[in-house]
């Protein structure tokens, strides 16, 4: 729903962060949970065959997918909620180094997926097989590590290819982040 609502609007996103997590409202809830699914019922329908705009339902996971895979491997239990709320983080963070999205929505963001979700025990000496895992995700192309970036809530860029060393600083991010 949070990712949805990062590559949809402001609106949405403002939604989501005010919605009381601490006292849960199970009938506006599922308001939320029908309009996340009709947020990417707008994306699959305009590109059926993930070619274009469909693309942004990736943001978070190009980072989340190689994170959740390292920690399944080590036989270690993660939702992949949680890989993806770490993938937001540090995909955000690369947002901001790739089109200087405003550093007070990067912080708002993670501050907010912080709140909601638990660090994950990754260390910097996991970043090599991270990075390995992330070359042969599916969606690169030539060997190259492509994402779908922040440029604003609400305005996604596809197929944003980043370095070796912007990905260890997002990561780097992530892990002082969630401290």
């Amino acid at each position: 729903m949070i990712k949805h609502a990062l590559i949809y609007d402001e609106k949405e996103w403002k939604k989501l962060r005010s919605f009381p997590y601490d006292a849960i409202d199970y009938e506006y809830l599922s308001i939320l949970v029908r309009r996340s699914v009709e947020i990417k019922k707008v994306f699959v329908e305009e590109d059926p065959y993930e070619k274009g705009v469909r693309k942004a339902l990736n943001f978070g996971h190009t980072v989340g997918h190689a994170i959740e895979t390292y920690l399944l491997e080590k036989g270690m239990d993660v939702l992949h909620g949680e890989a993806v709320a770490a993938g937001i983080i540090a995909e955000t963070f690369l947002s901001n180094q790739k089109f200087i999205l405003n550093i007070d929505k990067v912080f708002e963001i993670s501050s907010f997926m912080s709140r909601i979700f638990p660090a994950l025990p990754v260390k910097y000496d996991d970043y090599d097989r991270i990075m390995e895992i992330m070359l042969n995700d599916k969606k690169n192309k030539n060997g190259k590590i492509l994402f779908s970036l922040l440029r604003d809530i609400g305005k996604v860029e596809i197929d944003i290819e980043c370095t070796k060393e912007e990905i260890i600083e997002s990561l780097n991010f992530y892990f002082q982040f969630k401290g």
